[in-house]
């Protein structure tokens, strides 16, 4: 059984880092090595990383980029196949590995990734939007590029020819898929491979995440899409009344029916700013010049 190397990139993950590490202990598939690379944690995340014996890899977090996070940890890596795995993506069965890894036999094959389903409290909304992101059904993937790091896999040489663009502050995980498309590589999206995953993000957090994620998925896309504001504000007075019948279809408590407006503005904000704002004017490490062509 070949070495496999699961990358966990962490910051303040305390509350969920024990069962992840607990959840890898009790796999089937016994050849693997655990590597943290930690961006800065202050709680007590990294005693929990060495009181289970994984290896450490600290990144400073003015330097962090997802990308950067990855390619330092993979570069750390003994196995020939690496897994990437969110620091509260708590894998839901002891197979969860050894089904994950099963496509990669198949040279062919670029990455795998599974099924994400909701952490026990995630918000109404984002429940919803996981299990409409991550369905039942397999899929062999020949011009889609998606993909997510939070519960994927690749072989370590296929990362030895195509790392991870360190300068993008989300996507990299479909960047880096694409790339793989280009080079004639499939992905496959492997259900039956299920971690427990989900965020709970505050308003300013639902808006910098989404800006960043749309931004980087313009430029990835090569899209020229803006909204208006009027188009803004007519998205969010649809999607919050979608979100008022999804907390009643949850049957959720009714604080997520009074957060609803705040979660819908906070998320359409951050669409319309991602779409008008060029990347390589907000962040940094992206130039315009260094856009991939798009996939076939």
């Amino acid at each position: 059984m070949p070495l496999a190397s699961i990358v966990i990139r962490t910051k303040n993950e305390e509350r969920w880092l024990g069962r992840v590490l607990k959840a890898i202990a009790q796999q089937t598939w016994a050849e693997r090595e655990v590597i943290v690379v930690d961006s800065g944690s202050t709680d007590t995340t990294l005693t929990i990383a060495r009181h289970d014996s994984a290896k450490i890899v600290e990144l400073a977090p003015r330097s962090f980029t997802y990308g950067r996070a990855l390619n330092r940890g993979v570069q750390e890596a003994k196995g020939e196949f690496i897994v990437a795995l969110s620091g509260h993506a708590v894998p839901a069965s002891q197979t969860w590995l050894a089904t994950l890894l099963a496509p990669l036999k198949d040279p062919i094959v670029g990455a795998v990734y599974g099924r994400c389903i909701p952490l026990p409290g995630c918000n109404p909304f984002d429940a919803k939007a996981i299990r409409c992101h991550f369905g039942t059904q397999r899929q062999i993937q020949t011009a889609n590029h998606r993909f997510s790091n939070a519960n994927g896999a690749w072989r370590k040489d296929v990362w030895e020819f195509e790392q991870f663009d360190e300068r993008l502050p989300a996507t990299e995980d479909q960047a880096w898929a694409a790339a793989l498309l280009r080079r004639g590589f499939v992905i496959v999206y492997e259900p039956k491979a299920v971690v427990c995953h989900s965020h709970n993000r505050t308003p300013a957090q639902i808006f910098r995440t989404t800006q960043a994620e749309v931004a980087a998925m313009k430029w990835l896309d090569q899209s020229s899409e803006q909204w208006s504001v009027a188009k803004m504000l007519w998205l969010w007075a649809r999607s919050t009344l979608g979100g008022w019948r999804t907390t009643w279809q949850y049957r959720s408590h009714w604080r997520w029916w009074l957060y609803c407006p705040t979660y819908y503005l906070a998320q359409q904000y951050g669409y319309y700013r991602g779409l008008r704002d060029p990347l390589f004017s907000t962040y940094p490490h992206a130039h315009p010049q260094d856009r991939p062509p798009v996939s076939a």
